[in-house]
């Protein structure tokens, strides 16, 4: 299918806002068939387009460059094709002095040819050629030139990323975007050729561990943020040659991922394992091996685990997530009757810790630390959270270990910044309330949680029936029928019952945090000075392990 097919259609959608077929047919003179042939056909190449008997509405907004509005920021000439096969193959072959962008490439390459596609406006991918006034030999330092240069562009933008050599960008150990450099010259003139790929949403179909913009930073995407990278890689591709080998250096170190760091590189059917030790004048990477300082221009890199795999395995359900120190780069759920299959599906190999708080049977916790043990590396450590190991700056004064949850203890870790005295309430299954003072437990509240009241209702009470946890009212008026009058009523005791907790305690609170599956909705009825914290249990977690 042509661009100028699905394109019109895209455009409508790229907001986000549900349009229905007839209104999508009506606004692009085409009958309701044609617009479902359309949406099948961006379906197919990867937009996540959602269709109902309302209509159709794509996951997320997406981003739709206007080359104009871009125009006015650069000062290359910019030119915009909705498909293409590569945008690097196209600029390389007409050795124009250009940057081409595109939605989508239907034959995306990354390095070492390897394939690289994502759906349109999921990504920024586009490619600037220029010609240069000298050998291939004295470009030695331009991959390295750039990829500073696109780092610190996204660094200015509040995005911590950092260069993996030779030229990938990486936030918290994942893939954020790429470059793809193509020389053709002799020893007085070359054409260059430098390819971006930049992940705005998450993107699928990708080998290495990725992330994106939105996951990074919750960044919106502009047109003025890709005028700045095609100014900043323009402007390294001509201040290349007048850069001095100890600015280049000075200037990756910088943002380097890798300086410090042990790492294997496969170079051709070498392989060399070390610890990355910064550039040379040339931009090879220095390694330090066993046998001394090995040098290498050109290489796939791997990079030693460096993740901490935290479980928070409830009565319910496992909950996990990847982290470096305190970020969480990636997390999930898993249903604990696919524990296994549910274990594989993370990437271990990334993980160098597990780390398990359990509230669940002991059989079950004792069968994750056996899965986990079977799909990580030998080197991975498996830890798990006990009672008789508090850290020595938390106290559960006199509440009895045996009739405490790990879990609750897990929250007040994470929640141990927040003041001398605070209140952490977990608004989950079963709701909990906690009270900490001076790093001590003063004990707290358990009552049924949003589901658990709802489904002893539902299931004790024969004339209820199913209860619409959805349909509800931010007010809490009144119910009309029996559907809002048991939604509302479990919502205003759930609400009722923490603030009485708050009034009961003797202590001056400093700080409330509210966590669980419910905590946002809680603290939106509770006093202005909540604090919602998602990942608290993480947190905890962490810290029990690692201390403040």
């Amino acid at each position: 299918m042509k661009s100028s097919t699905w394109l019109p259609v895209l455009e409508q959608l790229a907001k986000g806002e549900l349009i229905s077929g007839s209104q999508l047919g009506a606004n692009l003179s085409v009958s309701r068939a044609a617009v479902w042939q359309r949406v099948e056909y961006l379906k197919s190449i990867g937009v996540d387009i959602q269709a109902s008997d309302l209509g159709y509405r794509l996951s997320h907004a997406v981003y739709l460059p206007d080359p104009a509005t871009i125009q006015d920021h650069v000062g290359i000439e910019v030119d915009l094709s909705p498909e293409v096969c590569s945008t690097n193959t196209l600029v390389f072959e007409s050795r124009a002095e250009r940057c081409l962008m595109t939605l989508y490439q239907n034959q995306g390459r990354g390095r070492r040819g390897r394939r690289w596609i994502a759906a349109p406006g999921d990504a920024l991918m586009f490619s600037v050629g220029a010609w240069l006034d000298c050998g291939i030999q004295d470009l030695a330092g331009l991959s390295i030139d750039v990829g500073v240069a696109i780092c610190q562009v996204l660094n200015g933008l509040g995005v911590n990323a950092r260069l993996k050599w030779p030229n990938d960008l990486w936030v918290d150990e994942r893939k954020l975007a790429g470059l793809l450099m193509e020389l053709q010259g002799d020893q007085d003139r070359t054409f260059v050729v430098i390819g971006l790929g930049l992940n705005l949403w998450p993107i699928s179909g990708v080998n290495a561990s990725t992330t994106s913009m939105v996951e990074a930073s919750n960044y919106v995407w502009t047109d003025q943020d890709t005028g700045s990278l095609i100014n900043a890689l323009s402007s390294a591709i001509n201040n290349s040659q007048r850069r001095t080998p100890q600015d280049r250096i000075e200037r990756y170190n910088a943002v380097s991922l890798l300086n410090g760091r042990e790492i294997d590189v496969i170079a051709g059917i070498t392989q060399i394992s070390g610890i990355a030790q910064s550039i040379d004048e040339f931009g090879r990477l220095c390694v330090l091996t066993h046998a001394g300082a090995e040098y290498v221009s050109a290489g796939d890199v791997s990079v030693a685990s460096i993740m901490d795999l935290l479980i928070d395995f409830g009565n319910c359900l496992l909950k996990w997530c990847l982290s470096v120190d305190e970020r969480i780069v990636d997390q999930g759920h898993i249903d604990p009757v696919a524990l296994e299959s549910g274990l594989r599906s993370i990437d271990w190999s990334v993980v160098q810790s597990v780390a398990i708080c359990s509230v669940s049977d002991p059989e079950l916790t004792h069968a994750v630390s056996v899965y986990c043990d079977s799909l990580s590396a030998p080197h991975c450590d498996i830890r798990e959270m006990r009672m008789a190991q508090l850290p020595h700056w938390f106290s559960l004064g006199s509440t009895s270990a045996d009739q405490i949850g790990i879990d609750r203890v897990a929250a007040m870790l994470g929640a141990f910044s927040h003041g001398k005295n605070y209140c952490v309430i977990d608004a989950g299954t079963a709701c909990t309330i906690d009270f900490v003072s001076d790093g001590e437990h003063q004990g707290g509240y358990i009552f049924p949680g949003l589901s658990l009241a709802r489904s002893s209702l539902t299931l004790r009470t024969a004339r209820i029936g199913g209860v619409a946890d959805r349909l509800y009212s931010a007010k809490l008026e009144p119910g009309r029928n029996t559907q809002l009058a048991v939604e509302h009523g479990i919502r205003m005791s759930l609400v009722s019952m923490c603030e009485r907790a708050l009034r009961n305690t003797s202590l001056s609170i400093d700080a409330v945090i509210v966590t669980g599956g419910d905590g946002e909705w809680l603290a939106g009825h509770l006093p202005d000075h909540v604090i919602v914290q998602p990942n608290l249990v993480f947190l905890g977690i962490h810290r029990f392990f690692r201390g403040l």
